[in-house]
Parts: structure tokens; C-alpha cells; sequence
């Protein structure tokens, strides 16, 4: 998203309340906030808002919360192949070094998306090489396939449903990095 796209917006919603201005630094807080999301979204999380009387112009809480929602909403019927151009987009935008960024991006969009990458791991997909995208996005699909074939089933029967392979996926990762902690600082007394 632009940020003279989210000026068109909130020009619009703060016509409703003349006696607040629209200042320069709120709309740079704003577009902080907002920059990463799909224009489109944005708007409807807007419209969404302007439904309900209100008194004061919206909070950045209160707009991302309404658009979180309705990406949820959708993101439940979002197909393999667009969870999977998805990942690969967030894996462009924020690569491995920003974690936590991308984490907070793709909450936003797919719950089942990040409870993928947190089974697989973050790192290990940004590390993913190009020559093998047919067997990681092979790997993907059946993890994001198995999850939400889990979620069905739970809404059905109403109970959570075990989650083994994620709780191998979590002990083998933490085995892994107390091994490389372990390695790390024998390396450091050798030298």
C-alpha cells in the first residue's frame, strides 16, 4: 500500500469529526502500521468500522483488529496455492532476519500459514533453496493440508485434536538448538 492511498482514507473517515485534524504524524504512524497490507483489505477493515456509530475517529488498534477479522474470515476458505504465494511473498518481503515482522504479517493474514511455518520453522524456510520448490511447496501443502483438516475436525466435534507432529516438530527444534548451543561453546574453548 501507498501512503498517499491510506491519505485518501482517512481524509474521508476524518470528515466525519472536523474538530480533530488529520496531522502529519498520525498518518506517518498510520502507514507505519499499515504499510505491509493489502490495500483492498485496509479498505474494507474501514467500511467495516464507519458501520457503527461512533464518536471518535478509529484507533490503529481498532482497524487492525476489524482487518485481522475479516482476513481470518477469508483466510479459512484461502486454497494451498494461495497460502503458498503468500508464504513466498512474506519470505521476500522480511527474509530470515525479520522473524518477528514476518510472524506478525502473516497472523494477520492466515492463522493455518503461521502455524505452518512455526512446524517447519521460519529460518529453515527462507533457507529453502530454488532448485527444490516443487518438494517444499509439496511439504507446505501437506502441512498446511494436515492443519486444517485438523481445525475441521475440531469445529465438528467441538474438542481440540492432538497436535503430534507439532509437538515432534518443537522438541526436535529444541533439541537442535541446544545441540548447536552445545557445539557453539565448545568451539569457543578450543579456541
Amino acid at each position: 500500500m501507498q501512503k498517499s492511498d491510506l491519505v485518501k482514507i482517512m481524509a474521508v473517515v476524518w470528515l466525519q469529526w472536523p474538530q480533530f485534524e488529520l496531522q502529519n504524524a498520525l498518518v506517518d504512524l498510520w502507514f507505519r502500521i499499515f504499510k505491509n497490507e493489502n490495500l483492498d483489505d485496509v479498505k474494507i477493515a474501514f467500511e467495516s468500522w464507519l458501520k457503527q456509530p461512533r464518536k471518535f475517529p478509529p484507533t490503529t488498534g481498532e482497524i487492525f483488529e476489524l482487518l485481522r477479522k475479516n482476513t481470518e474470515n477469508a483466510a479459512e476458505q484461502i486454497t494451498e496455492g494461495e497460502a503458498w504465494r503468500t508464504l513466498l511473498a512474506c519470505v521476500e518481503l522480511f527474509g530470515a532476519r525479520r522473524g518477528d515482522e514476518a510472524a506478525s504479517w502473516l497472523k494477520s493474514r492466515s492463522s493455518q500459514i503461521w502455524r505452518s511455518v512455526e512446524i517447519l520453522g521460519w529460518r529453515q524456510i527462507c533457507a529453502w533453496k530454488l532448485e527444490d520448490e516443487v518438494a517444499n511447496r509439496a511439504h507446505f501443502w501437506r502441512v498446511f493440508s494436515d492443519l486444517r483438516k485438523r481445525d475441521e475436525l475440531a469445529k465438528i466435534s467441538g474438542r481440540e485434536i492432538p497436535k503430534p507432529l507439532e509437538a515432534l516438530q518443537l522438541t526436535t527444534r529444541k533439541n537442535i538448538n541446544s545441540l548447536v548451543i552445545k557445539l557453539t561453546n565448545e568451539v569457543k574453548t578450543i579456541a
